[in-house]
């Protein structure tokens, strides 16, 4: 059974055809430029969401695009790109877990508000998703990662699964103890309690 996430989860990105990989391990400079611009977005709200606002945010990013332009010839499609490069933005944050910096995990969806939409509900919203960032940034590594990538981020438990390399149903367990700890946390801060409800998610 798939988790209902707190907020909105994030719309789908666009998937890199197979003509711009191709054309990528090609060594086209154009399709690199195009690979990037599809996915930079992706890949540091990716980094965000497991880092939190890291003073080496940029660095990190570009250390996820160097892997994955190094790494085009192991990608055969088995698993969507956007997957596969999760798996390349998962393994760069696990080794930074150790810094000392904890900032909390960024959760927003960036979506534009409606046309003459009173901006105080977002404002009150944008402080509950601050708020709910910090208690996801504290959990341990192992239930974040699974808790961002599944609940936030959007991915089935199976292909949170095959990001981590690990079972479905160790992941499942992960999920639903990062959910647990979460629960006990917002008892703490009643206010957060909304995002939680499963229409939250809608």
């Amino acid at each position: 059974m798939e988790v209902v996430s707190p907020i909105p989860r994030t719309p789908p990105q666009p998937h890199a055809g197979d003509s711009l990989i191709d054309r990528c391990r090609a060594g086209d400079r154009r399709a690199l430029r195009e690979l990037f611009d599809l996915h930079l977005e992706r890949v540091r709200r990716i980094l965000r969401r497991l880092l939190g606002n890291h003073p080496d945010l940029d660095d990190l990013t570009q250390t996820v695009f160097i892997e994955c332009f190094r790494s085009l010839h192991s990608y055969r499609g088995e698993a969507l790109f956007g997957t596969w490069l999760s798996r390349i933005c998962v393994r760069t944050a696990q080794r930074r877990f150790g810094d000392r910096v904890r900032a909390p995990v960024s959760l927003e969806v960036c979506t534009a508000d409606e046309p003459g939409e009173d901006p105080r509900p977002s404002l009150e919203r944008r402080d509950q998703l601050r708020r709910l960032g910090a208690i996801v940034s504290a959990l341990p590594p192992k239930l974040r990662v699974a808790y961002v990538l599944h609940v936030i981020e959007g991915h089935t438990l199976n292909e949170t699964a095959a990001i981590l390399s690990r079972s479905t149903a160790l992941v499942t367990l992960r999920v639903r103890a990062a959910q647990r700890e979460i629960e006990r946390r917002v008892q703490e801060d009643p206010g957060l309690r909304p995002l939680l409800e499963p229409e939250a998610g809608r």
